[in-house]
Order: structure tokens, then sequence, then C-alpha cells
């Protein structure tokens, strides 16, 4: 081995690192630098007009010197349709089951 060329595979070696060294700062910086671009971006949005409102108010309150009482008459006069409506509906269901019984047991008799 001569002394040239130990001194070009120590140029070639230093020159690769240096291109890798390089390589890698260049692409770190980028990724780097778009998030930064990004962060930014959001920052600015945060604090624009469009995300930022006040609130108003629409209309004016409502306020009642008293408390609202429940309707009692109406609360009864419901339950009582409600309950009525529910048993007439009952009584033709039962009716419906039975005669769907006689029928199968007519069935039945009819089959011996």
């Amino acid at each position: 081995e001569t002394i040239p060329n130990l001194e070009r595979q120590k140029k070639n070696l230093y020159d690769d690192d240096i291109r890798k060294l390089q390589y890698t700062i260049e692409e770190t910086l980028q990724t780097k630098k778009l998030k930064l671009e990004e962060r930014i971006e959001d920052l600015k949005y945060k604090i624009s007009s469009l995300n930022v409102q006040n609130s108003s108010l629409v209309g004016e309150y409502v306020i009642h010197d008293y408390p609202a009482k429940p309707k009692k008459k109406l609360i009864v006069v419901v339950a009582f349709i409600t309950g009525f409506i529910l048993s007439i509906f009952l009584v033709f269901f039962l009716e419906f089951v039975k005669g769907f019984r006689l029928d199968e047991d007519t069935k039945a008799i009819e089959a011996k």
C-alpha cells in the first residue's frame, strides 16, 4: 500500500461521511421545517376570525315570578284515555289468542 492510495481512501471516506451527514441534516431540517409551517398555519387559523367568535344573545330572557306547576287534570285525562285504549286492545288480543287455541283444538279433534 502506498501513501497516495491511503490518502485517496481517506478522502473518499471523508467525502462519503460528509455527504451522508449533509443528507441527514437536509432531510431532518426539511421535515422540521414542514412541521413548523403546519403548526404556524394551525395557530393562525386558531386566532383568525373564522374560529373565534363572541357569543351573542338572540331574543330576551324569559323570567317567571312563579314556578311552573304540572297540569294535574290534563295528566289524569290522558292517563284515563290511554288506559281505556290499552284495555280494549288487551281484550281484542285475548279474544284472538282464545280463538286461535279453539281453532287448534278443533283441528286436533277433527284429525282423530
